[in-house]
């Protein structure tokens, strides 16, 4: 059996690499970010473990990255494979260098939650992924938050891409019973010895997403039993279809008879299972859910706008609508990646009716639009190239075409200056701003701000309008309106002191008056109860203090 040598900071992999650090090691082998010496180009190689000694290059992970590559899977916001090659008979295999996680950001952060508008680029961009994926027959098998990194962070945020194929495989080749998934992101399939699809993998975008909304596990737990107790808590009783066709279903359910004599499957108590199979529980649940519909109530919304108050509202609800799709507990039954790119929450069609009175919205917008223009980069052009030659438009230019598809926004709408109406009528003002933005957008368009389009024609607007005499404003006589405000004035205290002396009391007009105060006054909701902050409450419902992934994450890996 071959030796797996240690791999020094500042030594050689080969006379072509020089490891600089050793980033990361699991089970099936070790990442270091080595230089390449013949074009000073920082990679990451990863070295395998575990391999056929006769056959090196014979890896499943090897396998599915030259499907990927040859199917041109980089688009698809999938890690970039380079080459593999052999180190002392190791296989190695080279890669785009990726420096940080998400689960190192969310350590970075103390695990403080990120919002739903950071939430939802990564959402999207993975759910992509796993449609190429599926496209193609290709089961990830090993999503979770450390095989999530991001790209180019901070300079481009929330851009992510998918790595670590050491457990993927085609759909038509998967074996049931098959050890794959982190525990926390396992499925019920998986656990229970189904036969699984790329399903799998939409499970565990839901376990991710509400991960990254929350800042805690949805179900961490050291055992299977562990998880499947706290999804039956969350989530209900599993299909009884799926229980009586898994393999390992008696190992973690007995058999006996409910209150309506019904022969069905129900789960091992924790005392029964220690008795079994000597593992002890313990729960590691932050908060422990009833429902997915509490996730409704995680977040305090507390601004001071109604408009952003409101978005908000709709925004989280969209949110919980989606990770209950995302973790339905039938395969069958449980969201698509299609359908999760064609959800509300990701294009955002719950909130184009409040776009132009909330800033929130415009902000999930900008960052949706960013990644519609990172996704209409050419194929052979590299994002080096993109963002310089970005840096030298127009900040209208690079957005116009993300946004053609969306109504104007508040910041477009202030960028069109409407002339003043020769004539005062509204027809002549729409015309005459109608004809202004048309007029603007077709001259110079590639190279001058659709702002400063808009300002030029006015100033000629306003220049045409000094010129000619036929149109200059008639002069107001300040005299003449003086004369005929006195006048009005005197009628109306005339009609007001003949109206008084022919008053009197009367029974109608006393029994309105009394009716009238004891109506119910309509009050403005109180407003104060919106902050200018969006703050979060997390609380631990046992002890109270800060929870941590130190304790938990990192002893549910394999």
């Amino acid at each position: 059996m071959l030796t797996f040598f240690s791999l020094v900071p500042g030594g050689w992999l080969s006379s072509n690499y020089q490891i600089i650090s050793v980033v990361g090691e699991g089970t099936y082998g070790r990442v270091a970010k080595c230089v390449q010496m013949a074009n000073k180009k920082i990679v990451a190689i990863k070295m395998i473990k575990d391999q056929d000694q006769k056959d090196p290059f014979k890896n499943q992970e090897l396998a599915a990255l030259q499907k990927l590559k040859a199917c041109n899977s980089s688009k698809y916001n999938i890690v970039e494979w380079y080459q593999a090659f052999t180190v002392r008979g190791h296989l190695c295999l080279e890669f785009e260098f990726l420096e940080k996680s998400l689960f190192d950001l969310l350590q970075e952060r103390y695990c403080n939650p990120l919002s739903l508008k950071a939430i939802r680029p990564i959402v999207i961009q993975i759910a992509l992924a796993l449609s190429h994926l599926k496209s193609i027959g290709t089961i990830h098998a090993d999503l979770k938050l450390e095989n999530v990194m991001l790209v180019n962070n901070p300079q481009e945020p929330y851009r992510v891409k998918l790595i670590d194929f050491g457990l993927a495989c085609e759909t038509s080749a998967a074996k049931v019973g098959s050890y794959i998934q982190t525990r926390p992101y396992r499925s019920p399939e998986i656990i229970l010895g189904l036969p699984f699809t790329e399903a799998i993998d939409i499970w565990s975008l839901g376990c991710m997403a509400v991960s990254l909304y929350t800042g805690y596990l949805l179900y961490p737990g050291y055992s299977e039993h562990a998880i499947l107790k706290y999804i039956t808590e969350t989530q209900g009783e599993l299909p009884e279809q799926m229980l009586n066709c898994g393999q390992k279903t008696a190992k973690y359910f007995c058999r006996e008879f409910n209150s309506d004599n019904i022969y069905h499957w129900k789960l091992k108590t924790t005392e029964q299972y220690f008795q079994e199979f000597g593992i002890e529980f313990v729960d590691k649940r932050v908060q422990k859910l009833k429902s997915l519909d509490e996730l409704l109530y995680t977040e305090i919304i507390e601004d001071e706008d109604y408009a952003d108050a409101t978005a908000k509202r709709c925004d989280i609800l969209m949110f919980v609508d989606m990770v209950k799709h995302l973790l339905h507990l039938d395969p069958r039954k449980r969201i698509t990646p299609n359908q999760v790119l064609e959800h509300a929450f990701s294009k955002l069609s719950h909130l184009a009716w409040i776009r132009q009175s909330s800033s929130y919205v415009e902000s999930c917008y900008e960052h949706i639009n960013y990644l519609r223009t990172k996704k209409k980069e050419t194929p052979g052009q590299s994002l080096h190239t993109s963002r310089t030659e970005s840096a030298h438009k127009p900040t209208s230019d690079t957005r116009q075409s993300a946004q053609r598809n969306f109504p104007p926004s508040a910041a477009e709408r202030k960028t069109r200056v409407i002339p003043h109406s020769q004539n005062g009528s509204p027809h002549s003002t729409q015309r005459s701003s109608h004809n202004l933005v048309r007029s603007s957008q077709s001259e110079n368009s590639e190279t001058i701000p659709k702002k400063a389009q808009c300002k030029r024609k006015h100033l000629q607007e306003n220049e045409k309008d000094t010129s000619d005499p036929d149109l200059k404003r008639k002069k107001t006589n300040w005299k003449d309106v003086r004369r005929e405000t006195l006048y009005q004035h005197e009628r109306s205290d005339h009609d007001q002191q003949k109206r008084h002396d022919s008053m009197a009391p009367s029974c109608a007009t006393t029994s309105y008056r009394t009716q009238n105060s004891i109506l119910p006054i309509k009050r403005k909701p109180d407003e104060s109860i919106f902050a200018t902050s969006n703050k979060r409450a997390r609380t631990n419902c046992e002890n109270g203090k800060r929870h941590t992934f130190n304790h938990s994450w990192a002893e549910d890996h394999r």
